[in-house]
């Protein structure tokens, strides 16, 4: 029996871990938030978690591109390569 609970309790935790990042509201919209360190909070709402993640995605990149050009220049192919890949990793 203390087994089960134990293996409840674990599980309603992470139940309520997960919740804290991606909140659907009452409306039908899904809010999707993620710390990044180089650009800030990225804070998008959508009709779906995946419509969110994909919007939070590109304006992970936008905001990284932006943030190369205006330290070093244009920006190369393989540079904005490394960008996506960092931009499509985001937390789920």
């Amino acid at each position: 029996m203390r087994t089960f609970i134990a293996v409840f309790v674990s599980l309603i935790v992470m139940l309520l871990m997960n919740t804290t990042n991606a909140m659907a509201s009452t409306n039908g919209q899904f809010t999707y938030e993620v710390e990044t360190g180089d650009i800030g909070t990225i804070k998008v709402v959508a009709q779906d978690k995946p419509t969110a993640f994909r919007a939070a995605g590109n304006l992970c990149f936008d905001r990284r591109v932006a943030l190369y050009e205006k330290a070093r220049g244009p920006i190369s192919e393989e540079r904005m390569l490394d960008i996506i890949d960092s931009c499509a990793n985001l937390k789920w």
